[in-house]
């Protein structure tokens, strides 16, 4: 396949899943796409650091136990914000945006610059660590904004959908993006999508 071929089909799909959620499905479709981007994020962080140290295995339960450290902090301070209005959805996606390039950049600047293993390492562990804040945070402020008063939604409806983008992320990654479009082109499509994210559905709820 070809990476940009590829790329346009995925992107062309995600528009019009955006387009079509635009109006009471916004707040889902908002979730979703977190919930996609950061599974993936979350692969792209650890491969990203078996690429720059060799190793793996010592590493992975070091930054899964810190994304998920990450998002109960992220989950607190969502809490107390997310349903006055001070953290705007955007700035989040905005957030994940800025770290997916981050990594990139990192990336490639580890691969140069050759840093201890000790502290390239401390470096990947804050990106898995900062991409599970982010992804606690998102939630609080979901339920916060658009939950509806008449009871007629569940606050686990949002997590539900949060978890079918992360299966779907995951899916979709280890098949298509991470074989045929790489660690860098995949983490430009994750910025790619939480910018989409942003400006279609985020300011709709």
């Amino acid at each position: 396949l070809d990476p940009a071929a590829a790329a346009l089909v995925l992107g062309a799909v995600l528009i019009i899943i955006f387009l079509a959620a635009r109006g009471r499905g916004a707040a889902q479709a908002s979730v979703w796409a977190v919930g996609f981007c950061s599974f993936l994020l979350q692969l792209l962080v650890l491969l990203a650091y078996q690429s720059y140290s060799g190793l793996l295995y010592h590493a992975i339960v070091l930054m899964t136990a810190l994304f998920m450290g990450g998002a109960a902090l992220g989950a607190v301070a969502g809490r107390r914000s997310g349903g006055s209005g001070k953290v705007s959805p955007r700035l989040v996606h905005a957030g994940f945006i800025v770290i997916s390039l981050a990594l990139i950049g990192w990336s490639a600047a580890a691969a140069r610059i050759h840093p201890p293993l000790a502290a390239g390492t401390i470096v990947f562990l804050g990106f898995a660590a900062l991409n599970g804040f982010l992804t606690g945070v998102y939630y609080p402020i979901v339920v916060g904004r658009a939950l509806p008063e008449d009871g007629s939604r569940a606050p686990a409806s949002f997590y539900a959908w949060d978890l079918i983008g992360a299966c779907t992320g995951g899916l979709i990654g280890g098949v298509v993006l991470f074989p045929v479009m790489g660690l860098f082109g995949t983490a430009l499509l994750v910025a790619a999508i939480h910018a989409a994210a942003a400006v279609m559905v985020a300011g709709r709820w």
